[in-house]
C-alpha cells in the first residue's frame, strides 16, 4: 500500500501534535484555568484524540483509493479526505447549536421555554444555520413546535438587544423542581417545559416567580383542545 500525504492527514497529524505540546505545556506550566483544571484536560485530551482519528479515517480512505480505484490516486484521497473533514466540522457546528433568547437590557424574573407545542411557531433552524434565535415575548413564556434536541438545554443562551451576555447565577438551579425538565401532558404528546430565572441579585431565589411561570404555562396548554391556545401563544 501507497501510503501519501494528504489534506486529512495534515490536519490530522497538525492537530494532534499541537494538543500533545499544549497538554505538556499545561503539565510542566502548571496554568491556572481558574478552578476547571479537568475539564481543560479533557478538551485537549478530546481534540488530540479526534486528530488521531483523523489520521485512521485517512488510512482507511488510502487503502481503498489504492485497492479499489484508478488512478489519479491522489485527487481521490484527498477529495475524500476533504469531505470526511467537511462532515466533522458540520457535525461540530451542529452540535454546538445553541438557542439564543433576547431579552431586554433590564429584564429580571422567571423565562419559560416550552417545546413541542401544537400550532406554535418552530424555532427557525437550518443546517447551515443551527442556532435559533427568539425575541422574549411580554409574556416571558416562549412556545414552540419545534423538538427540544439533545443539547438545547445547556446551550441556551440569553442575551441583550445588543448582543450583550446574561448569564444564569449558579444559586438559581438549587430547586431541583426548576432546573430539571417539566413534561406537561397535552391532548397530542407530552410538552418539554424548562423554567429559568434571570436576576442581577444574587441573593435573590425566584421560586415564587418561576412556580408562577410554571402554573401559566400549564393553564395555557390545557386549552390546546381549542383554537384558544393559538391565541394565547
Amino acid at each position: 500500500m501507497t501510503y501519501s500525504l494528504t489534506l486529512l492527514n495534515i490536519v490530522s497529524g497538525g492537530l494532534a501534535l499541537f494538543m500533545a505540546a499544549r497538554i505538556i505545556l499545561f503539565i510542566v506550566r502548571k496554568e491556572d484555568t481558574g478552578g476547571g483544571a479537568a475539564w481543560t484536560g479533557v478538551a485537549f485530551f478530546g481534540l488530540m484524540g479526534l486528530g488521531i482519528l483523523g489520521f485512521g479515517v485517512d488510512f482507511l480512505i488510502q487503502y481503498f483509493v489504492n485497492r479499489f480505484l484508478l488512478s489519479p490516486q491522489f485527487i481521490w484521497k484527498n477529495s475524500l479526505g476533504f469531505v470526511a473533514l467537511a462532515a466533522v466540522f458540520f457535525y461540530d457546528r451542529w452540535y454546538a447549536r445553541k438557542v439564543f433568547v433576547v431579552v431586554p437590557k433590564d429584564f429580571e424574573g422567571a423565562i419559560g421555554l416550552v417545546y413541542q407545542v401544537p400550532r406554535a411557531k418552530r424555532l427557525k433552524r437550518f443546517f447551515f444555520a443551527p442556532n435559533a434565535k427568539v425575541t422574549l415575548p411580554e409574556s416571558g413564556i416562549i412556545y414552540t413546535s419545534s423538538k427540544m434536541l439533545g443539547n438545547d438545554l445547556v446551550r441556551t443562551k440569553f442575551i441583550t438587544e445588543d448582543g450583550t451576555p446574561r448569564s444564569l447565577l449558579p444559586h438559581t438551579t438549587r430547586s431541583k423542581k426548576f432546573s430539571d425538565i417539566l413534561l406537561i401532558n397535552t391532548t397530542q404528546k407530552p410538552a418539554v417545559c424548562r423554567i429559568f430565572y434571570l436576576t442581577f441579585d444574587k441573593k435573590k431565589d425566584g421560586s415564587e416567580q418561576m412556580a408562577a411561570c410554571e402554573k401559566i404555562i400549564r393553564q395555557a396548554l390545557e386549552r390546546v383542545k381549542g383554537n384558544g391556545l393559538k391565541r394565547s401563544l
